[in-house]
């Protein structure tokens, strides 16, 4: 399994600013494979919202933190839930 991890800061404020160009690109890996990855779910133990598929014959998680990006206590969770 690979796991694709956009970073980003949650809220309307930072919508489309550079702080959240890595939601832009997992947006659009999974819209343009829409027919191998479901929509977005929240994931309340990762703090992300996530999808899965598979990408060129690899089982992909796509992620997207909710969390600030310099909340690194949540983000520490993440990460060893993934075995990182």
């Amino acid at each position: 399994m690979f796991y694709i991890i956009g970073l980003g800061n949650p809220g309307e404020q930072y919508m489309d600013t550079p702080h959240n160009v890595g939601w832009a690109i997992i947006d659009q890996i999974q819209k343009k494979n829409i027919h191998d990855f479901g929509d977005f779910e929240m994931d309340g133990f990762r703090h992300a919202l996530v999808c899965g598929g598979e990408l060129e014959g690899e089982t992909v998680e796509l992620l997207k933190p909710q969390t600030f990006m310099l909340d690194q206590k949540k983000k520490r969770g993440l990460l060893s839930y993934m075995m990182i």
